[in-house]
């Protein structure tokens, strides 16, 4: 059985494709955010409280002050 880890910690994520709704919207700032990944892969990114009620049970890295952004690879 797949485990759900989920990475806390202030969260800056893209909530839409900026090319089509500019930057300003497509960007989203969670200064309490929550990142689940299973199996690998993005599970939920948003606000800590909605996605910790998502996903109960899930073993929880508190990162304190550091910023998780998902999707950026270098």
């Amino acid at each position: 059985m797949s485990e759900t880890t989920i990475l806390r910690g202030r969260l800056m994520r893209f909530a839409g494709d900026p090319f089509e709704v500019g930057p300003e919207t497509a960007l989203a700032w969670d200064q309490d955010g929550a990142l689940a990944i299973r199996d690998g892969l993005i599970a939920a990114a948003g606000p800590a409280e909605r996605v910790l009620a998502e996903h109960p049970g899930a073993r929880v890295e508190p990162l304190g002050d550091s910023l998780i952004a998902p999707g950026f690879v270098d």
